[in-house]
């Protein structure tokens, strides 16, 4: 005699594996530790499954209880800047559970004042807020009207160098937006602020004596969907260029102005101005920026990844 029935099957497990990468250049990092862990009642993280990557950056951890909510972090080698890198949940088993960290070279501090800054307290110390880039390609409107303030016209010398620097430092910068598909628009006639997709860009004279520039983010669920920026037309090369590198560069990203480090983002004294390129460490934070996904917050100083994803990419 035979009779149906139904087989349930508990405790299943899966195998996950993966390589773990230096965010800056690619390299293999051995020696990482990968864990796999959660938070408990008082947001304390808890290690679970430990792995150490070999030397060809690999790691395997086997027999991991499948449907579980496990948050990762990577840590505990000199050569790297440990963070927590997402969540997972596996229902099957995964071999290209890849990850990025973080080189120990790259100051974290810059990263944190320039791509998260959020304002300043009542005692002057700088407010961190979620992580805010541009994850889609923008369009750029360049207004060749005569400047605010002063009616000035500016001259097609500067509105040159504006069409430079977003067609070919901008690139170097955001780590994947080309020549080709940056979309440049000149004319009198922008987009009003804030549109979406848009990043607006023209002279203004009126924002002040002393004041060389200006820039300002729309921003919806921490994704900057809208930008202008605007520089005075009284300015002289290399200040010029300095000045609109660094306000146009503002609006993809970042933000605040370092005092951490010699870099676009810090305005040196007029007396001394002779930045027209960028720094490597302008470039590693764009490169850095624009690998992570966007409302990376800090808990008890650890960059956190976004929740809704696992790799850093």
């Amino acid at each position: 005699a035979t009779q149906a029935g139904t087989l349930a099957v508990n405790n299943k497990y899966d195998d996950l594996s993966g390589k773990v990468t230096d965010i800056l250049n690619g390299s293999n990092a051995n020696n990482v530790a990968v864990v796999l862990g959660h938070r408990d009642s008082n947001g304390v993280f808890i290690d679970d499954f430990t792995d150490r990557t070999d030397g060809d950056g690999n790691y395997l951890f086997s027999r991991i209880p499948t449907g579980v909510d496990r948050l990762v972090k990577l840590f505990n080698n000199p050569n790297y800047n440990s963070h927590l890198a997402g969540k997972l949940k596996s229902i099957s088993d995964i071999t290209d559970l890849n990850f990025e960290i973080i080189p120990s070279t790259f100051d974290m501090n810059f990263f944190n004042e320039v791509a998260r800054y959020a304002g300043r307290d009542l005692n002057g110390q700088v407010i961190l807020g979620p992580t805010q880039r541009w994850l889609q390609q923008p369009q750029v409107y360049i207004n060749t009207s005569p400047a605010l303030g002063s009616n000035v016209q500016p001259t097609q010398a500067q509105i040159n160098i504006a069409v430079d620097i977003f067609k070919n430092e901008i690139p170097r910068f955001n780590n994947g937006f080309t020549t080709n598909n940056i979309q440049i628009t000149i004319g009198t006639n922008p987009p009003a602020f804030p549109n979406a997709g848009y990043i607006v860009f023209r002279w203004r004279d009126d924002n002040g004596p002393g004041v060389f520039g200006s820039h300002g983010e729309s921003v919806s669920n921490n994704e900057i969907t809208g930008a202008r920026a605007s520089v005075r037309t009284d300015m002289t090369a290399p200040f010029e260029k300095f000045v609109m590198m660094q306000e146009i560069t503002q609006p993809f990203g970042g933000r605040n102005d370092s005092n951490l480090e010699d870099s676009i983002f810090n305005e040196p004294p007029q007396s001394s101005i002779n930045i027209d390129k960028y720094k490597q460490v302008d470039l590693d934070l764009g490169k850095i920026l624009y690998k992570r996904p966007i409302g990376n917050k800090s808990i008890n100083g650890t960059p956190d990844a976004n929740p809704d994803t696992y790799q850093i990419r």
